[in-house]
């Protein structure tokens, strides 16, 4: 697995496809990444409807120069447009079309859906997206088999379901990944 999100250096700063909010936010966690001093291991992004939370997520891992990113959504259809967002097999890929990366190499993603995705798949990827359905239940195979430590960094979607009990129980077993809760409305 190469460390796209350590070596690759993204145009975010001065990049014109990228709106302020979004620049804002990218800022602001970046900052919050490297501050030593701050021991908080879990944030809140609050873009209004329309501001760009995808876009937000799809360079939050550059901030925080993340090794493996889980991002979990609420539901399939979110999922499925997050990781088309990341997919460089995807011709309007974000990095591709706001210029945000040079050229390969891309963050390499992977999505957990049903059964097709295996651990080698995980193991490869510089992030993981799915929806919090997969993550689910006692018995699950990943909560199960990948080590604590398998994520540095933990983004969700809809962050205001992140305390549900199934969310708590997927950032219990990940207990050094950072997180950052993104949501389109205060409350």
């Amino acid at each position: 697995m190469t460390k796209a999100f350590q070596s690759r250096h993204p145009e975010i700063s001065n990049n014109p496809n990228i709106r302020e909010p979004q620049r804002e936010a990218y800022e602001a966690l970046a900052r919050y990444a490297n501050d030593a001093n701050d021991s908080a291991r879990e944030v809140g992004i609050v873009l209004p409807v329309g501001c760009g939370k995808s876009v937000t997520i799809t360079i939050s891992p550059f901030a925080f120069r993340s090794n493996r990113t889980l991002v979990v959504a609420p539901g399939i259809a979110i999922a499925s447009q997050l990781h088309s967002d990341f997919n460089p097999t995807n011709p309007r890929m974000f990095y591709q079309k706001c210029a945000v990366l040079n050229g390969a190499p891309f963050p390499e993603p992977v999505e957990i859906r049903g059964t097709t995705t295996n651990r080698g798949d995980l193991e490869e990827a510089n992030v993981v997206v799915t929806n919090i359905q997969q993550l689910q239940g006692d018995e699950n195979r990943w909560l199960q088999d990948l080590p604590d430590d398998f994520f540095d960094l933990i983004l969700f979607d809809e962050g205001h379901h992140s305390v549900a009990a199934t969310w708590e129980a997927l950032k219990a077993k990940f207990p050094a990944a950072r997180i950052v809760n993104f949501i389109a409305t205060p409350t």
